[in-house]
C-alpha cells in the first residue's frame, strides 16, 4: 500500500503526476478510498466509478466504514464538482482545466478560487495531471504532497491495450517537487537535501485488479442516460447511487428516480441506455 495521504501534516490537497498508463488515476482512486474511510466522507469524482465494485474493494482491504456507509458521486461539471461540501474530491486530469497558459481566463480564476477555499467546505482534493507544467504555480504551492508515477505497462492482446504490471511512485513535498526533474526514460533526478522523500514500488496484484474493475480507464467520458434526463441537447449527470441529478441549476425541477440506481436495480436496453426498473 502506498503512503497514506491523511498522515501528512495539514493535508488538504495532493496530486499524482505521470504519463499515459503510469497508474496515476488508479492511484488517485486508491488514495481517495483510503482518505474517505479515514475521514468518514463520501467521494465525488469527475470520472465514473462503479460503486458496487468499489465497495467490494473496500470490504476486501479493510476499509470498513467506507464499505458500509461510503457513497460515490459522479459530477462532470468542474464548478459543480468543486462546490461540493464535506467530500473527498477526485479531480482527474486537472491540467485540462487549470493549464497554466490559460490562467488569466476568468473561468479558470473562479476554479482556482474554489480550490483555494477548499478547507472552508471541509473537502479534501486529490487530483491527477500529466506534468507539473500544466498546473499553475500558485496551485502547486498550496498542495501538501505530490506523487510522481512511473508504471511499467505492456500491450495485452486480450485487453486490446496496455496492461499495467508494476507501479513506482516518488512522493515529494511542494518544495522538492519544484526541483524534481525527469531525464530520459527511466532516469530521475531528485534533490538529496529533501529529507521527506519516499518511494513506493509494487507489482500489480489483486488490489489493482479490483480497483480497475471500479475505475474503467478506457470508458467513454460521457455517460448515456434515459431520454427523460436530457436537458435540450446536453445530458445531465446524476449520482451513481441514488440517481439524483448532480449538475445544472435546473436539477430541482427535474424528476428524480424513486429507486436507487445501482447494478441490481437497472438494466441496459439494446441501444446502451440505462433505465430504472
Amino acid at each position: 500500500m502506498p503512503i497514506h495521504f491523511y498522515k501528512i501534516p495539514d493535508f488538504y490537497m495532493g496530486g499524482f503526476f505521470g504519463g499515459f498508463g503510469s497508474g496515476k488515476s488508479l492511484s488517485m482512486v486508491e488514495a481517495g478510498v483510503d482518505c474517505a474511510n479515514f475521514y468518514r466522507k463520501s467521494i465525488v469524482s469527475n470520472i465514473r466509478l462503479d460503486g458496487h465494485y468499489l465497495k467490494q474493494y473496500a470490504k476486501k482491504f479493510g476499509y470498513t466504514w467506507f464499505a458500509k456507509y461510503g457513497r460515490v458521486f459522479y459530477v462532470s461539471d468542474t464548478e459543480d464538482l468543486l462546490k461540493q461540501q464535506n467530500k473527498i474530491i477526485l479531480f482527474d486530469e486537472v491540467g485540462i482545466h487549470l493549464f497554466s497558459r490559460g490562467f488569466r481566463d476568468s473561468s479558470r480564476k473562479d476554479i482556482l478560487d474554489s480550490i483555494f477555499t477548499i478547507r472552508q467546505y471541509q473537502n479534501y482534493l486529490i487530483f491527477t495531471a500529466q506534468g507539473k507544467e500544466q498546473i499553475d504555480k500558485q496551485f502547486r504551492e498550496r498542495c501538501q504532497v505530490f506523487a510522481y508515477c512511473r508504471g511499467f505497462a505492456k500491450y495485452d492482446s486480450n485487453l486490446g491495450h496496455s496492461r499495467l504490471f508494476t507501479r513506482r511512485m516518488f512522493y515529494l513535498d511542494p518544495f522538492a517537487f519544484e526541483k524534481f526533474e525527469e531525464l530520459g526514460k527511466n532516469k530521475l533526478i531528485y534533490p538529496l537535501w529533501a529529507s521527506n522523500f519516499r518511494f513506493h514500488f509494487s507489482i500489480c496484484g489483486e488490489r489493482e485488479r479490483m480497483l480497475f474493475r471500479a475505475y474503467k480507464s478506457f470508458k467513454p467520458v460521457f455517460r448515456t442516460v434515459p431520454m427523460e434526463f436530457f436537458d435540450g441537447n446536453r445530458p445531465i449527470d446524476y449520482w451513481l447511487f441514488d440517481g439524483s441529478i448532480s449538475s445544472s441549476s435546473e436539477r430541482e425541477r427535474l424528476p428524480r428516480p424513486s429507486t436507487a440506481f445501482n447494478r441490481s436495480q437497472s438494466f441496459r436496453s439494446n441501444n446502451g441506455r440505462y433505465h430504472s426498473r
